[in-house]
């Protein structure tokens, strides 16, 4: 069976293709952009896409129905561990607040106006000793 010419034992030359391809044409846009953040926002939608792109083609080699029945499994098996996780976390123990030193409790009042000012503060330049 062939999908527009395209036979099965093919797909996977075709996906490689196009991974090596999108993978150069990715780096010469990381490459000349000079922001540190854009690189870090393409890449997190390229890898965004590509979850979508597995999930989409999952689905389609499985079917929709087999797809149903194994998505309920995956959030039964999430559900489970993020109850687990929560109950590490409820149940951990939780450090000690530093106590507070005296020096933060009393700080030491600033000083404003003339007698703040050092002996060299306010004088013109030309006048400091």
């Amino acid at each position: 069976m062939t999908w527009y010419g395209i036979q099965p034992w093919q797909l996977p030359i075709f996906v490689t293709i196009a991974i090596v391809v999108l993978e150069f044409a990715g780096d010469i846009v990381l490459r000349t952009s000079a922001s540190p953040e854009v690189r870090r926002n393409i890449r997190t939608v390229g890898l965004a896409l590509l979850a979508v792109l597995t999930v989409v083609i999952a689905v389609m080699a499985i079917g929709t129905s087999t797809a149903d029945s194994l998505s309920s499994i995956g959030a039964f098996i999430l559900a489970a561990v993020t109850l687990v996780l929560s109950i590490r976390s409820y149940l951990s123990p939780r450090p000690e607040p530093a106590p507070v030193k005296a020096e933060q409790a009393n700080p030491e009042p600033v000083k404003s106006g003339p007698a703040a000012a050092g002996p060299d503060e306010g004088k013109p330049d030309d006048q400091v000793s």
